[in-house]
């Protein structure tokens, strides 16, 4: 009888010390997990804030020319008509044709684009919403997601036979310079964004960017090239 009782209470001793350590360990688990996440949302809260702003900066305004509208819209008319017809077309487009086209798409206030030998720079100053709806960040940020990215970024691009290059020399964001990590990463992202070989693309902008023989900035215009189909 007392060895029945005492391997009953052994039994349940060691039952209940597994249960009760595989809950200390759940708890422990959701703990760091919540301890994490805390650490994560407030460290990119913090980030966000400190190199966003909160009203956008005034861009410069530049006054185009008629003449020089004119001749971006019937350059950007040609371009889309040689995509739809499948020819060939080589295209140069100086500094002011490509603020010309940002301000008739209606940028002029987010965007500031120019050109100089084969470097391109550009002022920009945008809100999250210019994004486009995304919960998980509106979640992460709260209410700082209703502030404006704005920086300047000075680099070179080019895209050739479909495939893309970005390098990014200098990248900052609310007047801080970002470090060389940074602009490498966002060097990449910008690649792969251009990259039509990339699956991931859709198919209709595979298309798009593989017809595209050159697309390059030099002597302070943008040269686009498109092949025909």
């Amino acid at each position: 009888m007392t060895t029945s009782m005492t391997s009953g209470q052994a039994s349940r001793g060691r039952f209940g010390c597994f249960t009760y350590g595989c809950l200390f360990a759940l708890a422990l688990i959701v703990v760091l997990g919540a301890g994490l996440g805390y650490y994560f949302v407030t460290s990119v809260r913090s980030a966000y804030v400190e190199y966003s702003s909160e009203s956008a900066p005034a861009l410069p305004t530049r006054v185009i020319d008629p003449q020089v509208r004119d001749s971006a819209q019937d350059k950007f008319r040609a371009l889309r008509g040689a995509f739809e017809a499948g020819t060939g077309l080589s295209v140069d487009l100086s500094s002011d044709e490509l603020s010309a086209l940002v301000a008739q798409a209606g940028w002029s206030d987010k965007v500031d684009a120019q050109m100089s030998g084969d470097v391109i720079s550009a002022a920009f100053a945008f809100p999250l919403t210019a994004l486009g709806e995304w919960p998980a960040a509106r979640l992460v940020l709260g209410g700082s997601a209703s502030r404006v990215f704005n920086g300047r970024v000075v680099g070179t691009l080019s895209l050739a036979d479909g495939v893309g290059r970005a390098r990014i020399d200098q990248l900052t964001l609310n007047g801080k310079p970002l470090e060389d990590m940074a602009r490498d990463y966002a060097s990449k992202w910008i690649t792969g964004a251009l990259n039509a070989r990339d699956s991931g693309k859709e198919n209709e902008k595979i298309e798009v960017l593989s017809r595209i023989k050159q697309l390059s900035v030099r002597d302070s215009r943008l040269h686009i090239d498109v092949a025909p189909r």
